[in-house]
């Protein structure tokens, strides 16, 4: 055991080396440690390391499959956005079901900086107005 001081000042005093109580009232006792019983050792960090090597491959590709669907469901809510824009410029504009709008027309209902993008970088074709928006990420169910 050794004794340390705790005291709040710097009290100089020697019992903290020598190991003896010289009127400090503030004296804690330590165990002393030896150098083995410092720090993990090898075998306790490759076990903890592989338990979370195995906890992130479990995790994964369940992560990248959420992520997919998220990607898929917020293209088909912007497909539908577009689709609903598309015939009410057609109405306002009183087109027929052959007219096919430009971008910049679209871009025009949505107001600056909110036109639709695909979440997984895929593009969106507008076709006619009787027909759906199209996404180049369709074979990934990016359709309506």
């Amino acid at each position: 055991m050794l004794l340390v001081c705790r005291c709040t000042k710097a009290c100089g005093r020697a019992h903290a080396s020598l190991g003896i109580n010289l009127g400090c009232s503030d004296i804690m006792l330590i165990a002393q440690t030896s150098p083995a019983n410092r720090g993990f050792t090898l075998l306790e960090i490759m076990l903890v390391v592989g338990v979370i090597a195995i906890m992130a491959s479990i995790a994964l590709p369940n992560f990248l499959k959420a992520r997919a669907v998220a990607e898929q469901r917020s293209c088909i809510m912007n497909l539908r956005e577009l689709s609903l824009t598309k015939r009410r410029w057609g109405v306002e504009n009183k087109k027929t079901s052959t007219a096919i709008p430009t971008v910049a027309q679209i871009r025009a209902c949505f107001g600056p900086n909110r036109m639709p993008v695909c979440p997984g970088r895929g593009t969106y074709t507008l076709q006619r107005l009787d027909r759906n928006p199209t996404c180049t990420r369709s074979a990934l169910g990016h359709t309506l």
